[in-house]
């Protein structure tokens, strides 16, 4: 259930100024988000993003990254593929279906035309979701990322010149150090993971979903977690009666 890839994303492509002055020293997140607001909406950074200067030149540059990591989960890693992209087609309906009925949904989702253009497919490609931040910040705690999607993955890039960075998941006692561009594949909801202290310029992309977010979709829908996660109608229950609770792997398994 963890996968580690070395250097995989080309010298092409670069975390330019324009994307370390919009990270600063924080952890900005641009995606669909449901934590504190009653509905699916933009992130408050989706929307920061959509009113930068630098819009269109982070697109043009953060995009291809994008596109990039998703070609090569289509490839070596095609059930994850597969599952992210059933998020995907999921959002595409909910922005497709609350776009043409504006007044029956205005009090449903404060999506506005421009924070939908900061998370189409063209830009973010089958991801709806990803976090940008700068150095290890709190992730040296050890944590679970709880506000994940179950039955989801992180997909961990780091950029820059540095040392430390370690990944560590002190529960199966597991290290990995993690270079530029390497990638890292793993569950964060069911692994406690912390990482080492960072000395230099450490940037990293992460791919996840919004557990909140992703579950409003799955009701709009009238489907569960679990039967997006295996391709099947499942549910939670299902998977306790067959003892297969957690053990869904898409990272070796297509659907």
């Amino acid at each position: 259930m963890i996968r580690s890839y070395r250097n995989v994303i080309p010298e092409k492509y670069e975390l330019s100024s324009s994307i370390k002055d919009f990270v600063g020293n924080k952890s900005r997140f641009v995606g669909k988000w449901k934590r504190y607001v009653n509905s699916m909406s933009a992130t408050a950074d989706s929307r920061r993003l959509a009113k930068s200067q630098s819009y269109h030149a982070i697109v043009q540059e953060l995009g291809p990254i994008l596109h990039f990591l998703q070609e090569f989960m289509r490839r070596y890693l095609p059930g994850l593929y597969s599952h992210f992209k059933r998020t995907r087609k999921l959002f595409n309906n909910y922005v497709a279906t609350v776009t043409k009925n504006p007044l029956m949904y205005q009090t449903q989702t404060p999506l506005s035309s421009t924070e939908i253009d900061v998370l189409s497919e063209d830009f973010m490609g089958i991801f709806t979701l990803f976090c940008l931040g700068h150095n290890s910040g709190r992730s040296e705690d050890i944590h679970v990322d709880g506000n994940n999607m179950q039955y989801g993955y992180n997909l961990l890039v780091p950029f820059g010149s540095f040392h430390g960075g370690v990944m560590q998941l002190p529960e199966v006692g597991v290290e990995v150090e993690l270079m530029d561009r390497d990638l890292f594949v793993f569950d964060a909801v069911f692994y406690k993971h912390t990482l080492t202290k960072v000395i230099g310029e450490r940037y990293s992309l992460i791919a996840f979903e919004c557990r909140l977010a992703v579950k409003q979709m799955y009701e709009f829908n009238h489907i569960t977690e679990a039967s997006m996660a295996v391709g099947r109608y499942v549910d939670d229950n299902w998977f306790k009666h067959v003892g297969l609770t957690r053990r869904f792997n898409p990272l070796q398994t297509a659907v």
